[in-house]
């Protein structure tokens, strides 16, 4: 009897979901579901582009392997977010490329000709490479990871809670570290809550 693609992709998750961390498998694999089956793949549905690209490059192989042995064949398995329109509606920070006009900009902008942003204020052993990744951080990793590559665009703004010691400050001067490391023209400024709500507010007031 042929499996429809939701029958493939039930039995794939009960195999998949003995096999890792609870916490791992409701975080990465509860929230998706089969779209479409056909002869050269399984097309699954998730939630957000995180989990696209979390899920192909972490959990591709394995889903894949787990397909192979339910039908005997190798099938390969695509993950596509749905939810495209998640983050609409968030405004975006535009960092004004290098060369542009001096002076006052728009709100929520970056001008090149503004006073660099000491370097010093982010702790050059806070990086990705020595963060310690467990099931209680993953999630909030993977979405600093993404911040980094694709400053402004992806989560923006991306705000991270939870308890002492999971990580929240290495994250947050690991975004930052990776930036300057990737674009020198590119600055980076860390500062405390209350110093950032006094800039903003000041800002606001003198338009």
């Amino acid at each position: 009897m042929e499996l429809t693609a939701s029958e493939l992709w039930t039995q794939i998750l009960d195999s998949a979901e003995s096999g890792l961390p609870e916490q791992t498998f409701r975080t990465w694999l509860a929230d998706t579901k089969a779209y479409a089956l056909s002869d050269d793949g399984l097309l699954v549905e998730v939630p957000s582009e995180f989990h696209e690209e979390w899920l192909a490059d972490k959990y591709g192989q394995m889903l894949e392997e787990i397909a192979r042995r339910i039908l005997g064949r190798a099938l390969g398995i695509e993950f596509r977010c749905t939810a495209e329109g998640l983050h609409r509606g968030v405004p975006s920070v535009e960092v004004s490329p290098s060369g542009a006009p001096e002076g006052r900009g728009e709100a929520g902008r970056i001008e090149a000709g503004s006073p660099p942003c000491p370097r010093h204020s982010l702790n050059g052993r806070y990086t990705f490479d020595r963060f310690v990744v467990g099931n209680n951080n993953q999630l909030a990793a993977a979405a600093c990871h993404a911040v980094a590559e694709k400053p402004a665009r992806m989560y923006n703004p991306l705000f991270l809670y939870g308890g002492v010691g999971l990580g929240k400050t290495h994250l947050m001067h690991a975004i930052g570290n990776f930036i300057v490391e990737s674009d020198m023209e590119k600055r980076v400024a860390y500062v405390p809550s209350e110093q950032f709500t006094n800039e903003l507010v000041t800002a606001i007031q003198e338009g």
